[in-house]
């Protein structure tokens, strides 16, 4: 959708730059675990079957998508089907 793209592709394009934004949501790098408090407490690491279920994405996948998104000029990348879902219909 248009809202989600972000001013800097817009203001940039003439200038010969593209920008792509990442909207990684979960994803698994050891931060959430190593991080104190809130995140490394969060839902979305705990729920049993949730990286199956798409609900936390793989470093790996999460840069293969942004690269692959980097490469095709697209402006905004939301790795994951369950992210996606998020992103587009519940935020």
């Amino acid at each position: 959708p248009p809202s989600l793209v972000p001013p800097s592709v817009v203001e940039l394009a003439p200038r010969g730059v593209s920008v792509t934004t990442v909207q990684p949501g979960a994803t698994d790098s050891g931060f959430a675990s190593a991080a104190p408090g809130a995140v490394g407490a969060s839902l979305i690491f705990n729920v049993p079957g949730g990286r199956a279920l798409g609900l936390v994405a793989s470093a790996r996948a999460v840069a293969r998508a942004s690269v692959a998104a980097t490469l095709r000029g697209a402006p905004v990348v939301t790795p994951g089907l369950a992210n996606w879902m998020y992103v587009r219909v519940l935020a």
